[in-house]
């Protein structure tokens, strides 16, 4: 079963990160001031997104979202999407 847990920005990989954003630099610049999540399935990383608190502090913008869930099933995807 899938499960989404909040993480450390620097657990995820880079190269999750990099099939949404293929800018390093740019991941770089914002990772570790936004909140990290990823969708575990099977013990692995299967997706992730990172969300950036807005100086408002009521709203967030996502910055990043990227999945590997290619042959996952779409169950899978909406529990991730629900979650962030």
């Amino acid at each position: 079963m899938a499960r989404v847990e909040q993480v450390k920005p620097s657990y995820i990989p880079m190269s999750l990160l990099l099939e949404a954003d293929p800018d390093e630099a740019m991941i770089l610049s914002y990772l570790e001031s936004c909140l990290a999540f990823v969708l575990i399935e099977d013990d692995k990383v299967a997706g992730a997104c990172l969300l950036r608190q807005e100086s408002d502090g009521n709203s967030a913008e996502l910055m990043n979202i990227a999945s590997g869930l290619i042959n996952k099933s779409w169950d899978s995807v909406q529990c991730f999407l629900r979650e962030c």
